[in-house]
């Protein structure tokens, strides 16, 4: 038979292969890893031929050996695959959470601004500014109605033509903020 040094570099073949390839290629590698044994090392050197007893038995070892490093190795592969996929689903989660914080802080600052408004035009000021500031938006405009009376308090984030557009002073006339 065989030492089981000669083998080494077989079965690291296995290994990679399959590591990197997946089962298909392991077991390939696994098959052409008897194939070159029996080649290289079992006589007669240089034809393959598996006709004898001991040589059968030790590529069926060399098989069964070479089949459980595969499946141990397809298996840490799927094992890295799967931990990796939580990592980032956890980092992910972890960004999201971070948002959301940052957001009821926000929404806090927000709150106790409003709170601390004494007048409508403070009120018009926190939703110009940390209203727009905590919902990510990039423009705003605030209106008061009172009845079919339209009043702009503010405005930012528009050109001049969503101005004229917005300056109604009643609720008929045609115009988004009537709509």
């Amino acid at each position: 038979g065989l030492s089981v040094r000669t083998h080494l570099p077989f079965a690291a073949a296995v290994a990679v292969a399959t590591w990197f390839g997946g089962a298909g290629p392991g077991l390939l590698s696994a098959a052409l890893s008897v194939l070159a044994i029996d080649f290289s090392f079992l006589p007669p050197l240089g034809s393959i031929e598996l006709t004898h007893f001991e040589e059968l038995v030790d590529s069926l070892v060399f098989l069964v050996v070479a089949s459980t490093i595969g499946a141990t190795t397809a298996a840490l592969r799927r094992a890295r695959e799967i931990a990796e996929q939580r990592a980032a689903d956890i980092s992910v989660a972890h960004a999201a959470a971070a948002r959301l914080a940052m957001q009821a802080q926000r929404l806090l600052e927000v709150t106790t601004a409003l709170a601390e408004a004494s007048s409508v035009d403070e009120v018009a000021k926190v939703i110009l500014t940390k209203g727009m500031h905590a919902v990510e938006a990039t423009r705003a405009f605030v209106m008061l109605i009172d009845g079919d009376h339209v009043e702009r308090l503010g405005a930012t984030g528009y050109g001049d033509e969503m101005r004229e557009r917005t300056r109604l002073t009643s609720i008929t006339e045609d115009g988004p903020v009537a709509e």
